[in-house]
């Protein structure tokens, strides 16, 4: 219900012409973060000035505030310069890519990653197109560079495909089956649930 009333429903509308929501509860998860931060503000506040506060972190506008850094966009100015939206991610062919064998992400961004990417995939003709020549240029062809991306991606492998993105310094990852997360992690003993997998913290000090 929150990612409806914050505007993130509004996102997938924007996308595919149909809003939804992310299928995690990421309102409860990204106010709880928030929660933190603010409580450890709040804590230094103190300890600095001897004054407590009382602290409070209502979920539609955290997720309002978290949504609007990237998709504040035009929206933004007064008067408006267009939508709120950023396009580039709101792109419905910004996605995993399926490859000869599997899935796989990968995010080319500069104009070198490109141009390696559509050499490789066979399509010299991309590769000496002039929309990839600048960041402005390319945002304002996005759909048909991440389309066309979907058809080079096909042409080779998963394995192929890490390869190559390693070698060229483009992002890539394959896609991970959360199964397989959760198998990486230690097993130990609950005294009364039993063996589980452990979660193990994010952050190293």
């Amino acid at each position: 219900v929150v990612q409806s009333a914050s505007g993130m429903a509004h996102i997938y509308e924007q996308q595919s012409g149909e809003p939804r929501i992310v299928p995690t509860i990421m309102a409860d998860k990204v106010s709880g973060l928030t929660i933190v931060y603010t409580v450890l503000a709040a804590l230094h506040h103190r300890d600095r000035t001897g004054e407590g506060q009382r602290v409070e972190v209502p979920m539609v506008p955290v997720m309002q505030s978290f949504l609007l850094v990237e998709h504040g966009a035009d929206a933004i100015p007064e008067p408006p310069l267009g939508n709120a939206g950023y396009a580039r991610v709101l792109t419905a062919d910004r996605r995993p890519q399926r490859t000869a064998d599997g899935w796989i992400h990968m995010l080319p961004y500069s104009r070198e990653n490109y141009v390696d990417l559509f050499r490789a995939g066979g399509r010299d003709d991309l590769a000496d197109d002039p929309r990839l020549e600048s960041r402005a240029t390319r945002a304002a062809n996005v759909t048909m560079l991440y389309t066309a991306v979907l058809d080079v991606v096909r042409t080779r492998t998963t394995a192929e495909w890490l390869s190559f993105c390693e070698e060229h310094d483009i992002p890539c990852s394959p896609v991970v089956d959360l199964d397989d997360v959760v198998a990486g992690f230690p097993v130990e003993e609950h005294p009364v649930a039993g063996p589980y997998h452990v979660i193990p913290p994010p952050t190293r000090f």
